[in-house]
């Protein structure tokens, strides 16, 4: 999936996963932040600020655990 429809499916409470993250690190959103494996929080544009010159975050995600 690209990055709009992993954005979309965090804000469902989905967990998301990149080709570029370990096996075993994923991200979701809860109350408008991104929330990490280890419980750690972000704000989205903290996130994607350091991720917008890189194409290679556009595309490559996909639902944790499929």
């Amino acid at each position: 999936m690209d990055k709009d429809e992993a954005i979309a499916a965090m804000k469902e409470g989905k967990s998301v996963t990149h080709k570029l993250f370990y096996p075993d690190e994923w991200m979701t959103m809860k109350d408008g932040q991104i929330v990490f494996e280890d419980g750690c929080k972000c704000d989205m544009y903290d996130f994607w600020f350091w991720r917008n010159d890189d194409e290679s975050w556009l595309t490559d995600w996909r639902i944790y655990g499929q």
